[in-house]
């Protein structure tokens, strides 16, 4: 199994930085060919070489550029063995609609902490630039008993290298892929008003600034309490999309937030229906099961008899209207 995309890009990047710039220094990596014959009695040359011939460092010069050059292809192999994989699982996604919320934020905003006290998952949480650097994808389950995706992304920073940008494209693509994005900024850092400049930046660069956004200052934790109200009063009619004060680390806004996003995500109206499965339709039960809330079942001899609240796209995409019972369906 290729490693993640993002760890395959860095890679790639850094070869691709030190292939034109491997140079031998030294006798150990000497350049030079051998001289010609002269060096004892009737000029037998007494150790030292040919006109021509190249010197042990010339070869391992080559040896090292050749070891690069096939771990640059092998590289570049597995990127596109990962990017079909990631194809073929979003593909997968797709034909059981979800929305699908981004986090983003510039690095070190708490993205991961949040991502895990959001999702109950357990993504590794580091200080280190770059520490995620491809996107992991958690199911969770709104209020309204809609189920919507959460994904992680990768820390933005200032003036990226260009040949680093790719190391993001499988993030990019889930936030250009994404229905809300949560743009968390860490508030007790002084200067994240100028971070989220640069946030916005490049969400603009990859077209998704018409996206619903929720601001999510993080870290509130870190504020005395004057602080922290004056923050909540700032916000309050200053900002365009709507505000969340929460602490990833402590919980604390976190049943707000989740509140916001139920009303945030595209309206997906919940419908609830009395149906009747054979018990063959094991792969619909299950989905009905994983994407709705199932209020009542029984078994009635081949067939299971149940009411459930499901989204109206799974209700079309499920096909469920076939397997309505006494002809119930109403939306909530």
């Amino acid at each position: 199994m290729p490693a993640a995309e993002g760890q395959l890009q860095v890679e790639l990047a850094q070869l691709n930085y030190m292939l034109p710039r491997l140079t031998g220094k030294g006798a150990a990596m000497s350049r030079l060919g051998g001289k010609s014959g002269g060096g004892g009695a009737g000029g037998v040359g007494g150790g030292a070489g040919h006109i021509g011939v190249r010197g042990p460092g010339e070869k391992k010069l080559e040896t090292d550029r050749r070891r690069i050059r096939d771990r640059v292809r092998k590289i570049q192999a597995d990127i596109e063995a990962v990017r079909k994989q990631r194809a073929l699982r979003r593909e997968a996604r797709n034909a059981v609609p979800l929305g699908t919320i981004a986090l983003v934020g510039y690095t070190n905003a708490g993205k991961s902490t949040l991502f895990n006290a959001l999702s109950k998952a357990e993504v590794l949480v580091s200080s280190r630039m770059f520490a995620t650097l491809d996107p992991t994808v958690r199911a969770i389950r709104l209020p309204s008993s809609r189920r919507a995706l959460l994904s992680d992304t990768v820390g933005f920073i200032r003036d990226l290298p260009k040949p680093l940008m790719t190391a993001f494209r499988a993030t990019l693509e889930e936030v250009q892929e994404s229905a809300l994005i949560l743009h968390v900024s860490d508030v007790s850092n002084p200067h994240h008003e100028q971070l989220d400049a640069e946030v916005k930046k490049i969400l603009a660069e990859l077209g998704v600034s018409d996206r619903p956004v929720i601001r999510v200052l993080n870290k509130v934790d870190r504020l005395s309490p004057e602080e922290k109200l004056a923050i909540s009063q700032s916000c309050n009619g200053n900002h365009d999309s709507p505000v969340a004060l929460v602490s990833g680390l402590t919980g604390e806004g976190l049943d707000a937030l989740i509140r916001q996003i139920d009303a945030s995500l595209p309206v997906d109206p919940t419908v609830t229906l009395s149906l009747r499965l054979p018990l063959a339709e094991g792969k619909t039960l299950a989905l009905l099961h994983a994407l709705g809330k199932v209020l009542h079942s029984e078994v009635d001899d081949l067939y299971m008899q149940l009411d459930a609240e499901v989204p109206a796209s799974i209700v079309q995409k499920l096909r469920l209207n076939n397997f309505v019972a006494r002809g119930t369906s109403r939306r909530s």
